[in-house]
């Protein structure tokens, strides 16, 4: 069972204000509880390119640089969604599309476990994973995600995005 994500009542001076400790306190240098064990599977895996972990095909030979450095930085957000618990990552949008170019942003939907407010949830993932690119991260707890299901916004990232993470069902 995972934790649910949620920020501490103050955040100066945090492990990107999410668990309420001094880095210093922290062994091993994350701080939260870690997704990337077995209930995880290898969907959109960084370290596995047959799973969804290299670059986009359709984004090879475009604008080669600013495509390797997007599919970097999708990984290391990726991987620090799953560090936060994240249940499913999607990617959608431009990038999703195959577009690369300088304006190219990476737009993601998190789904995660939170008793927050969507607002201080959201603001809590950008801390957290510190996009070095433009980025729309929208964070949903499951059951809000579920209730989205209908939605054309949703119907148009699932149809034109991809999973890029989805943790394995208990």
């Amino acid at each position: 069972m995972r934790q649910a994500f949620s920020a501490p009542e103050e955040t100066p001076r945090t492990c990107a204000g999410l668990c309420g400790r001094k880095p210093a306190a922290r062994k091993g240098g994350s701080c939260l509880p870690s997704a990337l064990g077995r209930d995880s599977i290898g969907v959109g895996d960084p370290d596995n390119a047959e799973q969804g972990g290299g670059p986009l095909p359709e984004n090879r030979g475009k604008d080669e640089k600013r495509a390797l450095f997007l599919e970097r930085e999708l990984r290391r957000m990726v991987h620090r969604l799953r560090q936060l618990g994240a249940v499913k990552v999607i990617l959608f949008g431009s990038y999703a599309r195959g577009r690369v170019d300088p304006l190219t942003d990476l737009d993601l939907i998190v789904v995660l476990e939170s008793d927050l407010p969507y607002l201080e949830r959201t603001a809590g993932v950008y801390r957290w994973v510190a996009p070095r690119v433009a980025a729309d991260i929208l964070v949903y707890t499951p059951e809000e995600w579920a209730n989205m299901q209908g939605r054309p916004f949703v119907q148009r990232a699932l149809t034109e995005g991809r999973v890029v993470y989805e943790a394995r069902a208990d």
